[in-house]
């Protein structure tokens, strides 16, 4: 066994897969290798060329019980009974595969909660090989995903739901009790287990920017107008729309008003669907592009843009930290004293708006008439580089 040898499990790598995570897990893989670890990655097999880390495939089936699945996705949403968030249909494919490795070769197994619970494989790899350290990263909030919760709840029998999410929380509790070292998005998230798991153990944050992500620069070959310009870059998920959409209400007023700006949006969201009926004269909208193109606007913009519901604050929007990799100020509507706030206000590296449209408005006009570039130092965003982040992870890692 090399104590330094990783099997990472995971089932977005880049460039397949779900863009945010599939780019996070090769970040975390360029960490590791920094320090000294040797990564091999499990994941699902692609037409793409992933990097040679990459060594174990799992062939994608188009299963019929399973979320993809757009006919039997359809049935469950006829009958109220919605797959949980965590339903992994791919879980006995993975141990498959993983069946056929020496897994005596390596110290540690490292998973990511993202389609499916790819931690449970691991749970189950700790049963089979007691010598692996089992390291889970938590990058969505579980049974405190706020967007999950209500979009399942909504979906569901009351009863169903209530029972369902209930085992979700046993599922969690039983797998937490297990993991070696566990992994988060924000802090305010780590807080949250600890109070509800009676967790004693370290938890740390791993989300972060990363100056390791060495793909060639795309040229985008357009230029705005009236600055400042603001830009949402991403997507909107299930309750962000009323977010949206004041903020919408909030900019036409404005612009009324004769307050200088430009709004950009990129990808399939509120606000490129509000393009053709907005009336806002500096409003430009583009659905999905490459994801390599769709970092070229972020360089384009002054001022990023991110949101999320009110009663989600441990929530972190990823794209706050894409946008100070390219030191742009955020602006985020977002919980007073949650997660995002703490991240931005307290570290001047953004500003978070109201909810309330009165409130946001003049929070937002105060903002733009005073703005200066507002362009963020790498002294400000230092504590935020994933190298900074994950030297506190690689030593809980070697102590394990």
């Amino acid at each position: 066994m090399k104590k330094n040898k990783i099997l990472m499990i995971v089932s977005h790598f880049y460039p397949e897969g779900s863009i945010v995570e599939a780019k996070n897990n090769y970040l975390t893989l360029l960490e590791l290798e920094k320090s000294g670890f040797e990564v091999d990655v499990c994941t699902f097999e692609s037409q793409k060329e992933y990097p040679v880390n990459v060594k174990y495939f799992v062939p994608k089936k188009n299963k019929i019980f399973s979320i993809k699945n757009r006919y039997y996705s359809f049935f469950r949403t006829k009958i109220k009974m919605p797959l949980l968030p965590i339903e992994f249909n791919y879980r006995k494919d993975f141990l498959r595969v993983i069946e056929t490795i020496n897994m005596k070769e390596y110290g540690y197994i490292y998973t990511v909660f993202g389609n499916g619970s790819e931690h449970f494989i691991g749970k189950k790899l700790k049963d089979y090989y007691p010598h692996l350290k089992h390291i889970a990263e938590f990058r969505d909030p579980w049974i405190h995903n706020k967007i999950a919760k209500d979009y399942f709840y909504d979906r569901a029998f009351k009863l169903y739901a209530k029972y369902y999410w209930k085992s979700l929380e046993s599922l969690q509790c039983k797998l937490i009790s297990t993991v070696d070292l566990l992994l988060v998005e924000s802090s305010y998230h780590g807080l949250l287990i600890k109070k509800d798991f009676n967790y004693n153990r370290d938890i740390l944050v791993c989300n972060g920017y990363s100056n390791l992500f060495l793909e060639k620069d795309f040229e985008l070959d357009i230029e705005f107008g009236t600055q400042p310009i603001i830009g949402f870059v991403g997507s909107t998920y299930y309750g962000y729309d009323n977010v949206a959409k004041t903020f919408i209400e909030v900019l036409e007023e404005l612009e009324r008003e004769g307050i200088n700006f430009t709004f950009i949006s990129v990808g399939n969201n509120f606000f490129s669907n509000q393009a053709q009926s907005s009336p806002l004269k500096n409003f430009y909208a583009f659905h999905k592009v490459p994801y390599l193109k769709a970092l070229a606007f972020m360089k384009k913009i002054d001022i990023g843009f991110a949101m999320t519901m009110e009663s989600y604050p441990n929530h972190v929007n990823s794209k706050i930290f894409e946008y100070m990799q390219y030191k742009k100020f955020t602006l985020a509507i977002a919980p007073k004293d949650g997660a995002m706030d703490k991240l931005l206000s307290q570290n001047q590296t953004g500003m978070v708006l109201s909810y309330e449209k009165k409130a946001m408005k003049k929070e937002l006009k105060i903002f733009l008439k005073n703005f200066i570039n507002k362009t963020l130092t790498s002294q400000q965003i230092q504590e935020f580089n994933r190298e900074e982040v994950f030297k506190p992870i690689i030593k809980a890692i070697e102590k394990l």
